[in-house]
């Protein structure tokens, strides 16, 4: 050591120790590694030979890399290790001489407390302090070092845990028969007592477990796998404790007590009747225990979350008074009339709301400092709440706009001249049509700074420019449905052609062989009682027995007026938006409001056409020229032959009779729209008496009379919010007296299409079957 103290004079003396500890070590592992017989014993420092100083001196081995070995050759070097140097006095001395910032520099040694030296305090101080503590920090102390965990789970220490469980206000007691610590690790630890997944909350008190989903799969059991008439089973189910799992039907016991209890049940010798009803007895007073706990974990759970909310508003409020200081505050009344589900803008905007955004919901105290670090984001967050805003207002803007125009189109069209020119039963443009002409989105479409009148800008615009735009609709739709007409199989035989006058057109979808279907439903949508008025199925019927009816046959004018097509559902978004309520029909069809006239749900239908010229074939009509009214008015009774074999009324045979709406649909059903079912038309004497029989079916069966039925609609009232549908002529002078703007109740006749008209949408109701032995027609002409 002499040679080596004397080699090392230069050096300080950290590096002197460091060189002799690292010879010390070297020679130690060298005399452990020489044999005993050699000549370095105990004690002889070693020597190196000139060779071996050489050898470990010599340069490291080079490795030639190539393309194929670089990759091998790189991972093979060793890393080097990160040696921490310790300050010297040298180096404390310089800093202090020269260097600046000195004092930052100096690096405290051990400055983390050490808990191992806990256990050094003595005990009477040691205990005094942890029971001042929450029960759940005596248990994470517990966790932290071997002396303490030694220290707390001794017996000594229960009146620690007594003492820190006494600082939960209104805990329920520690059962007897479980430990301090295993009661506090049950309420208050967060880990699965199974495989320690953390921010675990499902606990049950009965069974005393906390486990997660995936735990309980392999821990509990249920109790539909015992059966009662196993004994055994019967047993376990009385004897050991099952408990409903959060909000699963079963209820279900650990498999723990259950292997437990049997082991118990078996070391019982003699009678084990006492034994399971002791059982029985404490399961009775776990449950007792159970549901205070539960009580209390709700109370708490409450109380908490009621802190939480409470510095959630705090900082929410904080944050809104900054954004107030920065100008935003019409962007938080925006935002606070979005979170009421009040907002224009469809669909929905995808905006975080305000009480929902993520710098806001946190449940710390605002500082400084946070809002800092947030208040970037709290400005990107309202300058889009700004560009919503701006687009709300254009929105309304234009909503307004959209119902005085609205307005004012209902009181033009019911005006004496216009009236006049366009009947009630004139196809017409709805309030949603008009919404969408060029003309009028062009004064939909003015800058939202003009502030529009209803009497002096909209009525006057609308007077000047509204006819034309009606002309062109109306010509536009009835070519569509001549179009579809035209193109099927049946109307093709008449070589109609598509660029007929608007008058021929309509007088041709007139004819009693244009027949259309619906294919929507939407007129179901409301109560059983107007579905019987509307006749879609017969009284003292359920309407899930006539759901073939979903889609009725429809002739001239009724296909014109039907409410499918013109109305549709509120879609989820316009509902929360509050879209389109001027447009509203929520008095007639629940939950729908008017919509552009559509013939997308009105197909033409062939089968039905073919049926009715069949029909027109046995009444010795023609099928070219009878109108819809024509053969109304005619009203014939047939029997079909299909039905008789082919055998014809001959005075002797009963067969059913109909009218040829129902005969129609007597053939879409029974006989699947067959072309070549035919018809018998009968006689006027048996038509007559055909007739007589339905009246008298009609009364046994309480069908509404016409004076009873809901066939009337009020002018005013029409394509309006306050539009109640069909109703009845008492109901309609009801109206009348109850609105005296709309008509007077007293001077009704001979006001039709003026103050009131009949709804056109109706269409006669379904007969009550009758069978009759009609006699041989004479001849089957009209």
């Amino acid at each position: 050591m002499d040679a080596v103290n004397f080699t090392l004079e230069g050096f300080t003396a950290t590096a002197k120790r460091k060189i002799e500890d690292y010879f010390g070590a070297s020679s130690s592992s060298n005399t452990r590694q020489n044999s005993p017989g050699t000549s370095n014993a105990v004690g002889v420092t070693p020597t190196l030979s000139p060779a071996r100083v050489a050898s470990s001196e010599s340069a490291p081995k080079k490795f030639k890399i190539t393309a194929g070995n670089g990759r091998d050759v790189v991972w093979r070097q060793p890393q080097k290790k990160k040696v921490k140097r310790e300050q010297t006095h040298e180096d404390l001395s310089m800093s202090d001489d020269g260097e600046e910032g000195s004092s930052s520099s100096l690096r405290r040694t051990n400055s983390r407390a050490k808990l191992g030296l806990l256990p050094s305090l003595p005990l009477d101080v040691l205990f005094e302090i942890f029971s001042h503590l929450m029960p759940v920090d005596i248990l994470y102390l517990s966790r932290t070092t071997k002396e303490l965990r030694r220290l707390l789970l001794h017996r000594s220490a229960t009146f620690v845990w007594k003492a820190a469980l006494e600082n939960v206000p209104e805990l329920p007691a520690c059962p007897e028969d479980l430990s301090l610590p295993f009661w506090t690790n049950l309420v208050f630890d967060s880990h699965c007592q199974n495989c320690l997944t953390n921010n675990v909350k499902s606990i049950n008190f009965l069974l005393r477990v906390r486990y997660c989903n995936k735990c309980i799969k392999i821990k509990l059991t249920s109790e539909s796998t015992y059966e009662r008439e196993n004994k055994l089973h019967d047993i376990i189910l009385k004897a050991v404790p099952f408990s409903h799992w959060n909000d699963r039907r079963d209820r279900y016991c650990t498999i723990d007590d259950k292997d437990a209890f049997i082991i118990a049940l078996d070391a019982v010798e003699g009678d084990r009747s006492a034994f399971v009803e002791k059982r029985r007895e404490e399961i009775k007073a776990r449950r007792l225990h159970a549901k205070e706990c539960k009580k209390w974990l709700k109370n708490v759970t409450l109380v908490r979350e009621a802190e939480l909310e409470e510095i959630r508003a705090g900082r929410e409020f904080d944050i809104r008074q900054k954004l107030s200081v920065m100008g935003y505050d019409e962007e938080l009344a925006f935002l606070d009339k979005m979170n009421r589900g009040v907002c224009a803008i469809q669909p929905w905007p995808g905006i975080v709301m305000l009480h929902s955004h993520p710098d806001i919901k946190q449940p710390k105290p605002l500082t400084e400092r946070m809002w800092s670090n947030i208040e970037k984001d709290m400005v990107r967050y309202m300058r889009r709440a700004r560009k919503l805003l701006e687009q709300d207002k254009h929105l309304l803007v234009l909503r307004k706009r959209r119902i005085m125009v609205h307005n004012a189109y209902i009181s033009w069209r019911t005006r004496g001249p216009n009236l006049l020119k366009y009947p009630p039963d004139t196809l017409m443009p709805g309030p949603a049509d008009i919404l969408e002409f060029a003309v009028i989105e062009r004064l939909l479409n003015t800058p939202d700074e003009t502030d529009l009148k209803l009497q002096s800008d909209i009525v006057p615009f609308l007077e000047h420019h509204i006819q034309p735009a009606i002309e062109t609709w109306r010509l536009n739709t009835l070519r569509s449905l001549w179009v579809r007409a035209a193109d099927s199989r049946v109307c093709a035989e008449l070589e109609w052609s598509i660029w007929c006058p608007l008058s021929t057109m309509q007088a041709n979808l007139a004819l009693a062989v244009v027949v259309f279907r619906c294919a929507r439903g939407v007129h179901w949508v409301y109560d059983e009682k107007r579905i019987k008025d509307d006749a879609l199925f017969p009284a003292g019927t359920s309407p899930r027995d006539a759901r073939d009816e979903r889609a009725p046959c429809m002739w001239f004018p009724e296909f014109l007026f039907h409410p499918c097509n013109a109305v549709k559902r509120y879609s989820f978004d316009e509902d929360r938006a509050g879209e389109h309520k001027n447009l509203d029909v929520h008095g007639e069809y629940a939950w729908c409001r008017r919509d552009r006239w559509t013939m997308e749900f009105l197909p033409f239908d062939a089968k039905a056409s073919r049926a009715t010229r069949n029909i027109l074939d046995a009444c010795g009509m023609d099928y070219a020229s009878t109108t819809t009214a024509e053969l109304d008015g005619r009203d014939p009774r047939l029997a079909c032959l299909k039905c008789t074999f082919g055998a014809r009324c001959d005075g002797q045979r009963k067969v059913r009779v109909w009218a040829w709406r129902d005969a129609v649909q007597h053939c879409l059903k029974a006989h699947f729209g067959d072309a070549r079912v035919t018809w018998e038309c009968l006689s006027p004497p048996d038509t007559a008496e055909a007739k007589r029989l339905e009246a008298i079916e009609c009364a046994k069966r309480n069908y509404l009379t016409p004076q009873n039925q809901k066939i009337w609609k009020c002018m005013r009232c029409r394509d309006t919010q306050s539009d109640v549908g069909r109703i009845t002529w008492a109901a309609l002078q009801g109206h009348f007296r109850s609105n005296p703007k709309h008509g007077n109740a007293d001077a009704m006749e001979g006001k039709e299409g003026i103050l009131y008209y009949k709804a056109l949408d109706c269409a006669p109701r379904e007969l009550p079957p009758v069978k009759m032995i009609p006699g041989k027609p004479a001849t089957n002409t009209a």
